[in-house]
């Protein structure tokens, strides 16, 4: 047996790899139909007291800098929006299950988030993706970090040692010592989620050759540039290259100023979640 086909049949074998639970699926759908009240859907949210406590939380929070104290779940699902629900919901439910409290876990989500603020302002400013598929394929684009760090923490922990030590870029060294780099990974367990074949491809590309990739005009090209005007703004993870830049200097620069701005919001919000 390959290498490669060892390590996705041990992805697909883990029983700690968590799915999305029914209430955030719930929040989903709900959040996506206009005819969806705030009471709706704070009665989907008060059927789990994390999520419950962490809207609230974030209702009350720097965030929204809400001088009148938030007490009810309908008065907080009026304040956040349905779109920050949704995203709120997402992270909650990801982070919670993948937060392991040290310091390469903490850097890679506020990572996330990073790119994931990127992608949703660049969706927006270029009318190429939704907005709100953006925010979650760049919030989700390097789970194959996370599959790979938690169902083989070893020898992960040699990736992370080499890259500290040596450098060079996550996915080679990830190659040379495991076999498999977190790009694969990552597809293996997005299609194990059933995610949407768009989530996929950006999964599978985000570091792609931007000459040879899919350009910023596909939800992948979006990613792209997201990761790596993040990583350029120092919210990167080790081994990445925010050397070359996609698209025109117009929009990376636009996304560039958008996360230096928001970089305290991103920090708040990670706090919440």
């Amino acid at each position: 047996m390959s290498t490669a086909i060892d390590f996705k049949r041990r992805i697909y074998a883990l029983r700690d790899l968590p799915t999305l639970p029914v209430v955030a699926r719930k929040i989903l759908l709900a959040a996506e139909d206009e005819r969806s009240s705030h009471q709706t859907l704070a009665a989907i949210v008060s059927r789990d007291q994390s999520l419950t406590a962490k809207v609230l939380g974030l209702a009350n929070s720097a965030y929204y800098g809400h001088r009148a104290e938030v007490r009810t779940l309908n008065h907080a699902v009026s304040i956040i929006g349905s779109t920050m629900l949704k995203q709120l919901s997402l992270c909650a439910f990801v982070v919670d299950r993948w937060n392991s409290g040290d310091d390469n876990r903490a850097d890679f989500w506020k990572h996330s988030m990073a790119v994931a603020y990127a992608t949703s302002f660049f969706a927006e400013r270029s009318g190429n993706a939704s907005p709100d598929e953006a925010f979650c394929v760049g919030l989700l684009h390097d789970i194959g970090v996370l599959a790979l760090d938690t169902g083989f923490p070893k020898e992960y922990e040699r990736v992370h040692e080499v890259l500290s030590k040596e450098g060079g870029t996550r996915e080679a060294v990830e190659r040379t010592l495991l076999g498999i780099d977190h790009l694969q990974a990552g597809v293996w367990l997005a299609e194990r989620w059933q995610l949407p074949a768009s989530f996929v491809a950006a999964v599978a590309d985000h570091h792609s050759d931007p000459v040879a990739g899919p350009g910023t005009h596909t939800l992948a090209g979006i990613v792209q540039m997201s990761d790596r005007v993040a990583a350029s703004l120092q919210m990167g993870l080790d081994g990445e290259n925010p050397e070359c830049d996609i698209g025109d200097s117009e929009d990376w620069n636009a996304v560039a100023d958008h996360l230096r701005a928001k970089a305290e919001d991103i920090d708040n919000f990670f706090k919440v979640v």
